[in-house]
């Protein structure tokens, strides 16, 4: 079932086609829709660069249906540095939204004892502004794709752009910092820090704790993207979005239409 599911949402993600699920590839477990996830990252031959959280604001989780975060993994193949042009499907109904992301300096591996904040805060090297382009590949759009299919279909991930690192980040008071996303050179959403649970750096702690449970931790390296804070903006190919993170500087990318990938 896991394989069968996994199949075809890779092939809708590089097909730019919907998966119509199956009574056989309906998920009943987190842990079967992780290793459907799993299944996806190794059919994309791709090294991962580092790991999402999702649902970390109630206004996502509200739109989602979720009651947690989840999380995703980050692949080379489809995170870009700004500025980025980023293919996009219109049928996978693509979304931006504003991120805090950090970067790892140093390895949190495994363990019994559960991580501090302030160990996770020591480990965090630089902070930089981020922009994730998410969407579903299955027909409902992401208000109808469930939690479960959310984790399987990638944490519906489809690119990842990510600005310049920003070193003297303890400077700034992450958890008060606004960002604006703009599409299109207008404002479309306004947020800060702590529409993030609170506050950025809980959503890297909820992630290094919850990888460090199932026995694989975060390497020296990592980025970690850390969930929307401005909402869930639609866009087309044709649009560009940027979001202003003041201090940490801003991130920029332009959608544009993609093909499948048998006509690349």
């Amino acid at each position: 079932m896991s394989v069968s599911l996994a199949e075809a949402l890779w092939t809708a993600q590089c097909d730019g086609t919907l998966v119509e699920i199956t009574e056989t590839q309906k998920l009943h477990t987190e842990a079967e829709a992780y290793a459907v996830q799993a299944d996806l990252i190794q059919r994309s031959e791709s090294e991962v660069v580092g790991w999402k959280v999702g649902g970390t604001s109630r206004e996502i989780q509200e739109r989602l249906g979720i009651r947690e975060p989840m999380s995703g993994a980050l692949l080379e193949r489809f995170s870009h540095p700004s500025p980025a042009i980023v293919p996009v499907f219109s049928a996978h109904g693509p979304h931006v939204e504003a991120e805090f992301v950090f970067r790892l300096g140093e390895s949190l591996p495994a363990r019994t004892a559960v991580y501090t904040p302030d160990e996770v805060r020591n480990a965090v090297d630089a902070v930089c502004p981020g922009i994730e382009i998410v969407g579903a590949r299955i027909p409902g759009g992401l208000g109808g794709a469930g939690a479960l299919m959310i984790i399987a279909d990638s944490g519906v991930n489809i690119a990842f752009v990510y600005g310049a690192p920003v070193v003297e980040w303890q400077e700034i008071d992450l958890g008060r910092q606004q960002v604006r996303m703009n599409i299109n050179a207008k404002s479309y959403g306004v947020g800060c820090g702590t529409d993030v649970l609170g506050h950025p750096l809980a959503a890297l702690t909820w992630l290094v704790n919850w990888r460090s449970n199932l026995g694989s931790g975060l390497n020296a390296g990592d980025l970690v993207s850390t969930g929307s804070c401005t909402g869930l903006a639609p866009v087309r190919p044709g649009d560009e979005a940027m979001a202003d993170f003041g201090p940490l500087g801003n991130v920029r990318v332009q959608l544009v239409a993609d093909l499948p990938m048998g006509n690349k």
